[in-house]
């Protein structure tokens, strides 16, 4: 303890060191910004977030998601399921009677992808099932699925929404042609598209389509076999 009293002064502010700690850190990650405060009284440790120069204070609680308790004797911070969100500057210090510490501050870069398997483009014949996988950084996150611009909210007759880990899936049910067009998961601000293209099985409509155009035709065109619901400005008319 002499040593101590000798050393920072009976009266002094406590003396914070950061360690180095790796520039990069992925998306998904649990980073701990290691420190080490020492002091010959009580104090507090203080955490800050730096973001476009704008400070934010950390004050994490017990069973807190985002942040690990720090304290005197554990004063690292730890940052857990990094987000984009977390690149930013972080500055410690530590407070007692006598005053702050100099405050110490380390810049955290994060890289990777909130989206690691984007939906695929799909191609089905009417009445089957299909089903389109995402794949994201973490697991449990909320999701959202669209068809076009409607949000598709819950599990019914048409979908299935199913989710387990990292991995979401949206299952559509005996697909029709009024099926096919663009399918969206929202992540976060992160968006990944694809589309569903359905081919109509003339076997169920007599094997007699008429195809019409925005063309203009002396006589409906006859097509045998499967059609393509995803042919542009077209109709489909089964007799």
């Amino acid at each position: 303890m002499r040593e101590l009293f000798n050393l920072y002064g009976a009266g002094d502010p406590p003396v914070v060191i950061l360690r180095d700690l790796p520039n990069e850190v992925k998306i998904g990650d649990e980073v701990i910004i290691e420190c080490t405060a020492t002091s010959v009284s009580h104090f507090q440790v203080h955490w800050l977030k730096v973001t476009n120069e704008i400070k934010t204070e950390i004050t994490p609680e017990v069973g807190d998601e985002k942040y690990g308790l720090f304290t005197e004797k554990i004063p690292s911070l730890v940052i857990k399921n990094v987000e984009e969100s977390d690149d930013a500057s972080y500055i410690c210090y530590a407070s007692n009677r006598f005053g702050d510490s100099e405050r110490k501050q380390t810049d955290l870069k994060v890289t990777g992808d909130v989206i690691t398997s984007e939906l695929k483009e799909t191609l089905c014949i009417e009445c089957q099932d299909i089903t389109f996988f995402c794949e994201v950084y973490a697991n449990n996150l909320e999701v959202k699925w669209f068809k076009e611009e409607e949000e598709i909210t819950k599990t019914n007759d048409k979908y299935i929404i199913d989710s387990k880990d990292k991995v979401h899936k949206l299952t559509v049910k005996q697909v029709v042609l009024q099926d096919a067009g663009n399918y969206c998961i929202l992540v976060k601000d992160k968006r990944s598209t694809a589309s569903l293209i359905v081919l109509a099985d003339v076997n169920k409509h007599n094997n007699n389509i008429e195809l019409h155009t925005n063309k203009t035709h002396k006589a409906p065109l006859k097509l045998k076999g499967i059609l393509s619901s995803s042919i542009r400005q077209t109709k489909c008319r089964y007799k």
